[in-house]
């Protein structure tokens, strides 16, 4: 049976006139979108979608899954730790260990193995090649997000919002239908007057 269209939800007046904690909390963290870096605005945006109720979810035919996973990736990348390796060498470690290489990985990067950095301690740089060459795509992605260079961490970075950016922003524009105007008027009072005082 084929399923029905897609129909852009409207804003139900009634529904949502009375007080609403959870459309406060919603609405806040869009607002922090707003003005968070692009990869803390995906954060907050997923952090907004999991507010919503089961029957929300399937009504905007958002995938639940995909919002863990992109909340998931984008809080290791913000969180990324940095290492130094001597001299000017500074180097990323981002840990994808417990990620889902396919539904969580393979959907948005364009390679096994971003630019990485060799630890100080090991062996030698062909040593290092022998070694990647021989192992799993998930695996090559984890050894070399162990010491990412910073050329490395930035084109990761880039793969991963130029496919999660598009998504998120569909997902915070049928949020604004979740959310009464008098809401978006309130909690923007509440952040203009917390940033004057």
């Amino acid at each position: 049976m084929a399923q029905p269209e897609y129909n852009e939800p409207e804003y139900d007046a009634e529904r949502t006139s009375t007080f609403s904690a959870s459309e406060r909390i919603m609405c806040s963290f869009l607002i922090e979108s707003l003005n968070a870096t692009p990869l803390k605005s995906i954060i907050y945006i997923s952090r907004a979608v999991m507010m919503l109720t089961e029957s929300d979810i399937e009504q905007y035919k958002i995938d639940a899954k995909e919002v863990i996973s992109l909340f998931s990736v984008s809080e290791r990348l913000v969180f990324a730790s940095e290492q130094n390796q001597g001299s000017s060498m500074k180097t990323y470690k981002i840990d994808f260990s417990s990620l889902d290489y396919d539904t969580q990985i393979d959907t948005w990067t364009k390679m096994n193995a971003y630019d990485y950095c060799i630890p100080k301690d090991n062996v030698g740089t062909e040593t290092n090649d022998m070694i990647i060459e021989e192992l799993g795509p998930f695996e090559k992605m984890v050894y070399s997000t162990k010491n990412l260079t910073d050329t490395g961490y930035q084109h990761m970075v880039s793969d991963f919002l130029m496919y999660a950016i598009p998504i998120t922003q569909k997902w915070a524009y049928l949020l604004t239908t979740k959310i009464s105007p008098s809401t978006y008027t309130e909690m923007l009072k509440v952040y203009k007057g917390s940033r004057d005082d």
